[in-house]
This record gives C-alpha cells, structure tokens and sequence, in this order.
C-alpha cells in the first residue's frame, strides 16, 4: 500500500473504526506523528490558497493612483531638510482614522498629526490622540507602555526628502511591486512554518488530551497505558482538525464543541476487546483394534 493510501485509510478510519483504534496500541509513535503533520501541512495549504487568493485579487485590483487619490490628503506636502520638518498646510493638520480602523487597546482618534511649531511638549503630543505625531524635529508615538517616543530626524539619519502626491504615488507603486515579489517565497515560508509549529502545538496539547482518553477508557473499563492513550488521542484529533478547517471558513467553531467532538469520538471508537470465542475439542473415540480374518480351507 503506497504512503497515500495509507495516509487516506488512517483519515478515513479517524472518524469511526473501532476495529482500527483498538489495533492502535501497535502503531509506531512516530507515523503517527507523521499522519498528524500531514492534516497540519492540508490545513496550512488551505489557509494558504485562501489567502493567496485574498492578497492576489487585491494586487489585480490594486491601482497606485487610486489609493493616492483615496487615502492621501489632497495637496498636503511634507519636506524634511536640514533635520527639521516643514509643510504646506495650516497646523495643526488632522489626518484622521476611519471609524473602523479605531481598533487596539488605545483606540486613536486621528492616524497622523502634524504640527511643527517650536517648543510642543509630550503633553501636547499626546492630547492630539494620534498613533504618529509629525513634529518640527521627528516623528513621535506612544509605546506599549503608554509612554510617548520621539525620533528625531537627526536620529534616523535619512537626509533631506519630500513627501506629496506624485512621489507617495511613486512609492506605492514600489511596494506593490515588492510585494508581488515577495509573495510566493512569504506564503512558502508560511506554509512550512505553519505545518511544523501546528504539528507541534498539537503534540503538546495531546499530552492533556490523553489523560481525557484514559478516563473514558477506565469508564469504559478497558486497560489503557499512557502512550497508548497519546496515540487514540492524536488520531481522535484529526476529525476535529479536519471539521474545523472545513467550518472556519463560515464561523468560529467555540473550544467546547472541538472537546465535545472529541470526546464522542473517543467514546463510540473504544471499545473492549472481545475475548476469542473457543471450540472445546472433543475427545478422540479410541480405535478398536481388529484382528486379521484368517480363512480356513
């Protein structure tokens, strides 16, 4: 039976053998690992489609012009020279965020913030509810630990520059371009990445999963070593792994119907092993033993 057909046989017996689970005792740990990363690397290759697709109509669709037209503000031109910002527009400029980008523990108000007037303090910085402030020597934003951090422009050391319609059209074009590039080798990595740490994350949460295997099997008054139980537990996964890929893509399945699943699945595939039925042999009827005839003239 070539690697496949054996792969498709232990899925399709996943759901419901009890004849194939109570042979599992005899399965080497290791296949088993390997039937597990073979679900992970299907589940990632799903995800992996469903997103290509995803990011692939957004390329097609993708237009530099349009996404300057839509998202930067009409005339609005920053330069940096000499370590300092300047810009066109009256300050303080508000540029704020959509109503359903407001999202995070903070929750901004307004995506970026310019002002380069002399001597703005922190505190002014940060009345101005925006994830970056543009100040007249750098750029400022709020840490993790709400704090406010100023880089300045001498800091970053990246010379004199412009930013306005024409060039942000420029560089937007550039970054689709980089991404086009970029996507096959990032959903590659993705892919491999994703089956090795979903195999292993697994691995660690059967470790928990078979103690719940050795309790229905003590319910069910069947003996049941600890490695045993890992090897049930790993295969009662995979109709769990494989319902979940297929109704993710509708609705998020809730962690207590995954334990459910799993805990019928366990349930209706243990079973005690029957005791070999017997046949008594009979005794032998001993043979008499005749004497020869002899005829007599």
């Amino acid at each position: 039976m070539s690697y496949l057909k054996r792969f498709w046989h232990n899925i399709k017996n996943s759901f419901y053998n009890p004849e194939f689970y109570s042979q599992l005792r005899h399965k080497r740990f290791w296949r088993a690992i390997l039937i597990l990363l073979g679900v992970s690397m299907i589940s990632m290759l799903v995800i992996c489609v469903m997103l290509g697709a995803t990011v692939g109509g957004f390329l097609k669709s993708f237009s530099s012009d349009d996404f300057v037209d839509t998202y930067y503000p009409e005339g609005l031109e920053l330069t940096a020279k000499d370590n300092q910002f300047t810009s066109n527009v009256a300050e303080p400029y508000f540029i704020p965020l959509p109503d359903g980008d407001k999202h995070g523990p903070d929750k901004f108000t307004n995506a970026v913030v310019i002002d380069t007037s002399d001597n703005l303090t922190l505190d002014q910085i940060g009345a101005y509810d925006a994830f970056v402030v543009i100040t007249k020597n750098g750029i400022a934003g709020k840490e993790e630990s709400g704090e406010m951090r100023v880089i300045t422009l001498k800091q970053a050391n990246i010379g004199d520059f412009v930013v306005n319609e024409d060039n942000s059209a420029v560089w937007a074009e550039a970054a689709l371009k980089f991404i086009k590039i970029a996507a096959i080798p990032l959903l590659l990595f993705l892919f491999i990445f994703g089956s090795v740490f979903v195999t292993l994350w697994h691995m660690f949460v059967l470790l928990f999963a078979a103690l719940v295997v050795k309790i229905i099997a003590a319910i069910k008054k069947i003996e049941m070593p600890y490695p045993t139980a890992y090897i049930v537990a790993l295969f009662a996964t995979i109709p769990v792994l494989i319902l979940n890929m297929v109704l993710n893509t509708f609705m998020q399945v809730p962690a207590f119907i995954d334990l459910l699943l799993f805990i019928v699945i366990v349930s209706i595939n243990l079973k005690p092993l029957r005791a070999q039925e017997t046949t008594p042999i009979e005794a032998a009827t001993p043979i008499e033993k005749t004497t020869p005839v002899t005829e007599t003239n």
